[in-house]
């Protein structure tokens, strides 16, 4: 089971990033013990989230193109894909440290990203179209507990859990 940071809603745009892993997010941290542990580790989360003082009330987070910083690769079979790095989020490094600091994940490394495969159908063909979209202020980012499983057909599900809307940071 895993904490990512995603979209609040996966339009086609965010969903076709990353189809693998259900669109875009940013990989918080993976819990091992067991789903019912997760999902009261998780309410934990969930509270101290909507009641600390070092968020504002009523407030959103979002991506900002201040914050990200996409380096491109090539796959294996030579397709480009973008590791869309979110440096300097007050926010996320809080939470990140948070989880990690109080064993609700174990850490998935510092390395913050978003993984991007340019779709090519939609306004995520381009790199412009891919920062367009992550950085849409219209639209809420959550904590999600999720589990993840490869079923009996072979095809990889994502089930969430939970989410927690993320505030911005005072």
């Amino acid at each position: 089971m895993y904490l990512y940071a995603v979209p609040r809603c996966q339009s086609v745009e965010l969903y076709d990033l990353d189809k693998v892993w259900g669109g875009a997010h940013i990989s918080l941290g993976k819990w091992d013990g067991t789903e019912t542990q997760g999902i009261a580790k998780f309410n934990e989360l969930k509270q101290w989230l909507a009641n600390t003082s070092q968020f504002k009330q009523g407030s959103s987070w979002h991506p900002t193109k201040s914050v990200i910083d996409p380096i491109q690769h090539t796959l294996k079979c030579g397709l480009p894909w973008y590791m869309v790095h979110i440096k300097n989020s007050k926010t996320l490094d809080k939470i990140h440290h948070y989880i990690i600091d109080n064993n609700y994940a174990k850490s998935m490394g510092n390395d913050l990203h978003i993984s991007a495969i340019p779709s090519g159908s939609h306004n995520t063909a381009k790199l412009d179209g891919i920062k367009n979209v992550i950085t849409d202020s219209n639209v809420d980012w959550v904590v999600a507990f999720v589990r993840v499983e490869k079923g009996k057909d072979g095809k990889t599900y994502i089930e969430r859990k939970g989410e927690a809307k993320i505030l911005a940071t005072i």
